[in-house]
This record gives C-alpha cells, sequence and structure tokens, in this order.
C-alpha cells in the first residue's frame, strides 16, 4: 500500500486497484430509481443491522419473521463473516500485488475508521474531491460515527 499522500491521489484520480470510488458509486447511483436495484450503506447497515436485513427482504419479496432476521443479523455479522472464507476475499491475495504490509480484505468492521488513517488536510482534500464528484446528485455521506 502506497503512503497515503499518494493514496489519496490515486483515489481522488481513480487510480487505484478496481477503478475509481466516484465512477463506481455513480454508475449505481444512476439506477437508484430502478426496480431491481437496492441501494443500502454500510454506515446504515451498522446503525441498524435489522432494518438493513428486513429492506433486502421486502425488497426481494420476503416477509420475514423477527427469529429469520435475528439470524440473518447473526450469521452476517462482521465476526461471523470475518471467519468465513466465502465472504472474505482471501483470493484478493492473488489478485493484488504481493504488499510489504498487507491490509486484510474484512478490515475492522466498524465506520469512521478514516479518522485515525487520514490527517487532516488529506481528509479535507477528500471531503473537496465528494463534494465536486457528487454535486447536484443527492447522494449524502453519512461519515459514521464508531
Amino acid at each position: 500500500v502506497p503512503p497515503w499522500d499518494q493514496f489519496v491521489d490515486q483515489f481522488i484520480s481513480g487510480n487505484i486497484i478496481f477503478g475509481g470510488f466516484h465512477t463506481h458509486l455513480l454508475g449505481w447511483w444512476s439506477h437508484k430509481d430502478s426496480p431491481n436495484v437496492l441501494i443500502i450503506a454500510f454506515e446504515n447497515m451498522k446503525k441498524d443491522p435489522h432494518a438493513a436485513v428486513h429492506s433486502v427482504a421486502s425488497f426481494l419479496g420476503h416477509n420475514l419473521s423477527d427469529e429469520v432476521i435475528e439470524s440473518i443479523v447473526d450469521q452476517t455479522s462482521f465476526d461471523k463473516m470475518k471467519h468465513n472464507p466465502a465472504a472474505n476475499v482471501v483470493w484478493m491475495d492473488e489478485v493484488v500485488p504481493k504488499r510489504e504490509n498487507p491490509i486484510p480484505f474484512m478490515r475492522k468492521g466498524k465506520t469512521g475508521g478514516w479518522r485515525s488513517e487520514l490527517t487532516e488536510e488529506q481528509s479535507a482534500k477528500i471531503d473537496t474531491f465528494v463534494t465536486e464528484a457528487f454535486a447536484g446528485t443527492g447522494l449524502v455521506f453519512d461519515y459514521g460515527d464508531d
């Protein structure tokens, strides 16, 4: 992984593995009103996983009992998924070039971790980019509280 200053510049330019964040997000956002697309933010899933599961079930036309929803919330918890090779993309090690200090695909399962990783200047640079890239789209970002 490059130093954070370099990564921030690459992130803003879209020069990162799998392409630009904004390009990816705007591509899906353009389909937000399509009947076959459901967009749920990670931060919202973390705040209320039961509501997220209910939203997905409703979107798929299923009415689930509280017991089933609770089971899904449990099975899709960060700790369970991190130890599930079907969910934790261990094959990334084969795709991403070897790094001196590899970062696991599933890191901490929390929101707002950028606060401890980025400097205020790096954060401001990304904020400016996000404001410009998503201006007029109606996209609102929740930067996470935990």
